[in-house]
């Protein structure tokens, strides 16, 4: 669970942007210290769901941020999913991020985990940002969160 004084670029979902902490929980948190002085993180966000049988499963959402004092964008956020665990993975939801010269952060919206993504998930995000000198040039990457394999209750549909 969150508290209140997470420091930025560690910083959940906010409550306009996601259900309240009390209702879901965050997954497979990353975060990663670039060359330039920017740091990034990436997770999943993922709360329970009832159906109209009453069953349960859940929503999944991806995250990126990104904290330094340069100029810098999330040029894409996604959710990969597959459909087992050994299958291959396969994008199911993304959005282009912000940008900006502080703390910055987004997502690509909520997926309903289904029989068809119910092998796993994982949060990934394409950044560049401008590393001031020695490098002075924009850097490009892609951050990779963990796998979050078998998710429960995806399988209760």
């Amino acid at each position: 669970m969150l508290a209140a004084g997470v420091p930025d670029a560690v910083a959940a979902p906010g409550a306009g942007q996601a259900p309240a902490i009390a209702q879901g929980r965050v997954v497979d948190h990353i975060c990663q210290n670039r060359p330039g002085g920017v740091r990034t993180c990436e997770w999943l966000y993922e709360w329970n769901y009832r159906l109209i049988n009453g069953k349960y499963t859940m929503n999944v959402e991806a995250y990126g941020s990104m904290n330094g004092k340069v100029n810098k964008s999330i040029l894409e956020i996604q959710t990969w999913a597959r459909r087992t665990f050994v299958s291959p993975p396969h994008e199911i939801a993304f959005l282009q991020g912000p940008g900006g010269t502080g703390y910055i952060q987004g997502h690509d919206g909520k997926r309903l985990c289904n029989g068809s993504t119910s092998g796993g998930y994982q949060s990934r995000f394409t950044y560049k940002y401008w590393a001031p000198k020695p490098i002075g040039a924009w850097l490009k990457g892609t951050a990779n969160g963990k796998w979050q394999l078998n998710p429960s209750p995806c399988h209760s549909i």
